[in-house]
């Protein structure tokens, strides 16, 4: 499924540099997260942890990764065949994300471990649904997971 339409919204797959669009619609673009991303990334993490009865397993003031060590994060996954960021955008900025962290060792290469967070105001429009499918998709498709 190309995109995915939802009331006022569409989601936009940008996974493999491919888009679609209709100008009359709010965009919601879902993509690889890219190193440039990485202060906007630190901003929703810090958001999705400061609110009420977040399942994040850090409490407000525990996410200290600074810009550059957030940057190499993602040049990391960026670089892994076995590990996907995926990130959520609405107005250029970030509303939800799925990551999908691969093993480093060669018995348990195929095995990913699964996050996922959207913003609180973005929830219950099927974007964590879209990411998702985005994520079974890539596993899908891959020669490792």
């Amino acid at each position: 499924m190309p995109f995915l339409e939802l009331n006022q919204f569409k989601i936009i797959i940008n996974i493999n540099n491919k888009f679609l669009w209709d100008r009359n619609m709010a965009e919601i673009i879902i993509r690889k997260a890219i190193p440039d991303d990485s202060s906007k990334i630190i901003r929703f993490v810090n958001t999705i942890i400061s609110e009420p009865f977040s399942n994040l397993e850090m409490s407000e003031g525990e996410f200290l990764h600074t810009e550059k060590e957030e940057r190499k994060i993602l040049a990391d996954f960026h670089d892994s065949a076995n590990s996907l960021y995926l990130i959520a955008e609405f107005n250029n900025e970030i509303i939800g994300n799925l990551v999908c962290n691969g093993s480093n060792r060669r018995a348990s290469r195929h095995c990913v471990s699964i996050s996922m967070s959207v913003a609180k105001t973005y929830r219950g429009k099927g974007i964590g649904k879209e990411l998702m499918r985005q994520a079974i998709d890539w596993a899908r498709n891959s020669s490792i997971v």
